[in-house]
């Protein structure tokens, strides 16, 4: 919660708020951890959700927490023996090249 949205609660401007917590340090201390409190819960549900299938809060939570971005490179090759099919998630790198990703997971698939 922003500052002037706190100070709106107490009835009070955002300027005496931050004189508040100039005169009382415990004030600032007890936003920070009712901030900090907040954001661990929001990011545990994120995560939960991640893990039981929610498409959009795992592709959120690899967006923010591990780089991951939508338009990756994807390599699909077909290996010798022509009936599997591999795809791994590259990694863009600054350069302009790719890399494979660091999770180095390739998936496999069988042709009919």
């Amino acid at each position: 919660m922003v500052y002037i949205k706190v100070a709106d609660y107490f009835g009070m401007t955002e300027k005496t708020l931050r004189a508040v917590e100039g005169r009382q340090p415990e004030v600032s201390t007890a936003y920070s951890k009712g901030k900090a409190m907040a954001i661990a819960d929001v990011a545990t549900s994120l995560y939960e959700q991640a893990k039981n299938g929610n498409i959009h809060a795992a592709k959120f939570y690899l967006k923010t927490q591990a780089g991951w971005r939508e338009d990756a490179p994807v390599e699909l090759y077909q290996s010798d023996d022509e009936r599997t099919w591999k795809i791994q998630i590259m990694r863009a790198k600054e350069d302009g090249t790719t890399e494979p990703s660091p999770t180095g997971r390739v998936i496999e698939l069988e042709s009919d």
